[in-house]
């Protein structure tokens, strides 16, 4: 599951190629920055490309957004099951119960499987 998010910038060869966002070769992803610093532009422009590539068949999206509420533009999609912000803690706490609950169940699923990491 991968989209493109950008151009990077690479001064030595004097190019910009496209900057890729792999979940399936790389795995999870940390976004750090600073206040104003575009990390909710980031995240939009990173659900933009996976809803516009990925049906809901194979995405869905839970989205916390303690921020500027940026992500709430996807609320309606039929690839978002939530976007949660402060305002609801109470569904804050069920989503988690949730993920919960899923974990569990993979743990489950593949227990006996050589799946180590589980």
């Amino acid at each position: 599951m991968e989209t493109a998010v950008g151009l990077c910038d690479a001064p030595e060869s004097q190019l910009q190629p496209v900057l890729h966002v792999d979940f399936a070769a790389n795995g999870h992803y940390a976004l750090c920055g600073v206040v104003d610093s575009g990390k909710s532009t980031f995240l939009q422009t990173l659900l933009f490309g996976l809803v516009n590539r990925y049906s809901p068949d194979h995405l869905n999206i839970y989205a916390l957004d303690f921020s500027a509420g940026k992500l709430s533009v996807f609320q309606d999609l039929p690839h978002v099951g939530g976007v949660m912000d402060g305002s609801d803690p109470e569904r804050i706490r069920k989503f988690f119960g949730m993920l919960e609950r899923m974990a569990q169940q993979r743990q489950k699923l593949l227990a006996g499987g050589g799946y180590r990491q589980y």
